[in-house]
């Protein structure tokens, strides 16, 4: 379910290719970042980044970097629940 979508900050935005700039393109980046800080479903927006497993672009006001550390962190804490 994706409703949160249309009360995104950044729907409807001009410059939609700010949340999948290349992480050299750090002004892109912090643009999008300022943006998602505003927003009032940042936690719904980065639930489907983790749960789709997205590999690009800033979701929920995280960088593609700080997604992979989540979805890291929740591997491991499945994987020390099932040595039990």
């Amino acid at each position: 379910m994706t409703e949160w979508r249309e009360r995104a900050a950044c729907s409807g935005s001009p410059e939609p290719d700010l949340w999948f700039s290349a992480p050299t393109e750090t002004a892109d980046r912090w643009e999008a970042l300022s943006i998602c800080r505003t927003c009032t479903v940042q936690t719904e927006c980065l639930d489907y980044a983790l749960t789709e497993q997205m590999p690009f672009g800033i979701w929920g006001g995280m960088t593609p970097d700080q997604i992979r550390i989540i979805q890291r962190r929740r591997q491991l804490t499945r994987e020390k629940g099932k040595a039990k």
